[in-house]
């Protein structure tokens, strides 16, 4: 069943980098690849254009770089790069997903899925093991649950997209603005605390 999956492994250049370092203050976690031009960095496609306001990184690197991201750093590419030397306040952040293997869209459950995310677990087990903070994204959470315990420095978020915004209930859509809006990330690096 695994081999029918699209698989996406974390760029090595990028994944030796982060094994390289000693802490990490954030791993933002989403559940798996973009269906559509999904590179080896979570979050991140080729050009600044081709992740547009639809997509999960254009409000993720928003959310922790500002409005002006794109004028700032030349490519998708080079602002995880920088997120990850520290750039953001001299804190360092990386960018994973619960499953490297794309899932195409299936409804998430462990009797087909959990063996995907043990797999990547290998990958994200010493990277998480060092970082301070974890937000995992939309499906991340119950996905990662599957395969570990999350401590209370893991933290739930809705997915960055501008899909999952509009999916939550009006009375809901707060949840995804806490994480989601210009700067609004951080800021919550400033003094993370639960937002329920």
């Amino acid at each position: 069943m695994q081999n029918d999956y699209e698989k996406f492994e974390l760029a090595p250049e990028y994944a030796e980098r982060i094994n390289g370092l000693d802490t990490i203050r954030l791993a933002i976690v989403g559940k798996d690849p973009f269906p559509m031009g999904a590179r080896a960095i979570p979050f991140v496609k080729d050009t600044w254009a081709a992740l547009d306001d639809r997509s999960a990184g254009h409000h993720l690197f928003r959310s922790l770089l500002g409005m002006n991201v794109e004028q700032t750093y030349g490519t998708p590419q080079d602002a995880a790069h920088a997120l990850l030397d520290g750039h953001l306040d001299g804190q360092r952040i990386v960018l994973l997903n619960a499953s490297y293997s794309f899932l195409k869209g299936e409804k998430l459950s462990p009797q087909t899925h959990s063996a995907l995310v043990s797999e990547s677990l290998e990958t994200n087990r010493p990277i998480l093991a060092k970082t301070e903070y974890i937000l995992l994204c939309g499906g991340a959470k119950r996905m990662m649950k599957w395969v570990m315990p999350l401590t209370d420095t893991a933290y739930a978020a809705p997915h960055p997209s501008l899909q999952s915004k509009n999916s939550l209930p009006a009375e809901r859509r707060w949840e995804w603005n806490y994480w989601w809006e210009v700067g609004r990330l951080r800021e919550w690096l400033q003094g993370p605390t639960k937002y329920y």
